[in-house]
C-alpha cells in the first residue's frame, strides 16, 4: 500500500502544472522535482536531486525572503515568498513560493514540499501596463497643459477670440488622437484577434492609401508612388487595421522625408507571404535607435527633424502585423532613407 501511495503521489506530483520541489528536512537538499520545474529552470531532475533547495535562486533575491521561509517552517508553517532565479541557460524568472511541511502519522516532517508559482510574464505585464499608463499620462499632458493656458488667456484677452479657438481647436485634436490611438493600441495588446478577419486585397487597400496620401505629399514637394501587384494580393484581415497599418506608414515616411525625395510602395508575393515595402529617402535612422522604434512613445530625436509625433505610430503597426501573424523588418541608413517590409501570411484568391 506504501509503495502503490508513493507511486500515486509522485504521479500527481509529476503532472501538476506548477513547479514543484520536494526537500528532504534534514539537510534541505532536493530530493524530486516535476516537470514544470525543469521546465521552469531548464535543469533536470537528476541535475537537481541532492542540491541545495532553491540552488538556482539569483542574487536578486534578497537573503531574508529565503530565510523567512526556513523560519516558517521550522515553526511548523507554511512558508511563501517571492523568488527571482536563474535559469541554467542564464534567463531570470520569477516565482511565487509556498513551501509546506508534510507531516508523518508520528508528528515528525517527511518533507517540505515547495511550490513554485511562475509570474514571470505577470510581473512584465505589471511593469508594461504601469510604464504604459504613465507614458499616456505624460504623453496627454502637453495638450491639456497648452488647453489650459489658451483657455486663460481667452479670459484675459477675449478680443483675440478667434486665434485661442483655433488653437484650442487644434489642442482637442491632438488629444483626440492621441485618445483613440491608446484605445487602439489597448485593443491590440489582447492576445485574441481584434477586428472582423475577412479576404482583403491588400493591392486595394495600398492604392486607396497612396491615393488619399498624394496631395499632401505633393505639398511637401515629395514624390509618392505605388507599383500595383498584378495579381490579387489576398490576406485574412481586418481591412480597417491594413488600412490604418499602410496608413501610419506612409505618415512615417512623409514626416520624416524632406522636400524633394521619394516615397515608393510595393506589394508582392512570395510563396505564402504577402511582402508590403515602404522605401524612402528620408533623414533614416540611427543604428542604435533602430531596435526601440517599434516601442509605444517612443519618438525619434534628430537635430535636423522638428516633427511632432505621438510616438505610438509604428507601435500600432508592429502591433497589427503581430495580431495577424506577420512580421514587420526594418533597415536604414542615416542620410539616405529607410525601408520597412512587412511579411503576412497569404489566403488563396478563392
Amino acid at each position: 500500500m506504501y509503495e502503490q501511495n508513493k507511486t500515486l503521489f509522485k504521479a500527481i506530483l509529476q503532472n501538476m502544472v506548477d513547479a514543484v520541489m520536494v526537500i528532504a528536512p534534514e539537510d534541505h537538499v532536493i530530493s524530486y522535482v516535476n516537470l514544470a520545474w525543469e521546465k521552469l529552470t531548464g535543469y533536470t531532475n537528476n541535475e537537481a536531486v541532492d542540491r541545495a533547495a532553491f540552488f538556482t535562486e539569483s542574487e536578486l533575491t534578497p537573503h531574508h525572503i529565503i530565510q523567512n521561509i526556513w523560519t516558517a517552517l521550522q515553526a511548523g508553517k507554511v512558508g511563501h515568498g517571492t523568488l527571482i532565479g536563474k535559469r541554467i541557460d542564464g534567463a531570470r524568472y520569477e516565482v511565487e513560493a509556498s513551501v509546506a511541511p508534510v507531516w508523518g502519522e508520528h508528528g515528525e516532517i517527511l518533507w517540505y514540499i515547495a511550490t513554485l508559482r511562475d509570474v514571470t510574464e505577470t510581473r512584465k505585464m505589471e511593469a508594461h501596463n504601469v510604464g504604459f499608463l504613465a507614458d499616456a499620462a505624460n504623453d496627454l499632458r502637453n495638450p491639456m497643459s497648452s488647453l489650459k493656458l489658451r483657455l486663460y488667456l481667452l479670459s484675459k484677452t477675449p478680443d483675440r477670440y478667434q486665434e485661442h479657438v483655433a488653437a484650442m481647436e487644434s489642442l482637442i485634436e491632438q488629444i483626440d488622437v492621441r485618445v483613440n490611438d491608446l484605445v487602439l493600441l489597448s485593443t491590440l495588446s489582447h492576445d485574441k484577434p481584434s477586428g472582423e478577419r475577412k479576404r482583403v486585397n491588400l493591392n486595394d487597400v495600398i492604392k486607396r492609401v497612396t491615393w488619399a496620401n498624394w496631395p499632401l505629399a505633393h505639398d511637401k514637394g515629395l514624390t509618392l508612388t505605388f507599383t500595383i501587384a498584378p495579381t490579387p494580393l489576398i490576406v485574412l484581415a481586418d481591412s480597417d487595421q491594413m488600412e490604418r497599418m499602410v496608413v501610419n506608414l506612409i505618415s512615417n515616411a512623409l514626416s520624416f522625408t524632406p522636400s524633394g525625395g521619394k516615397i515608393e510602395l510595393t506589394a508582392t508575393q512570395s510563396a505564402n507571404e504577402i511582402i508590403v515595402t515602404i522605401t524612402d529617402t528620408g533623414i533614416g535612422i540611427a543604428p542604435e535607435t533602430l531596435p526601440f522604434i517599434f516601442e509605444q512613445f517612443y519618438r525619434l530625436v534628430e537635430s535636423n527633424c522638428s516633427v511632432e509625433a505621438t510616438g505610438m505610430g509604428l507601435a500600432i503597426v508592429k502591433a497589427i502585423v503581430d495580431q495577424h501573424g506577420g512580421r514587420i523588418e526594418v533597415e536604414s541608413v542615416e542620410g539616405q532613407g529607410t525601408t520597412f517590409r512587412v511579411y503576412l501570411p497569404a489566403t488563396a484568391q478563392y
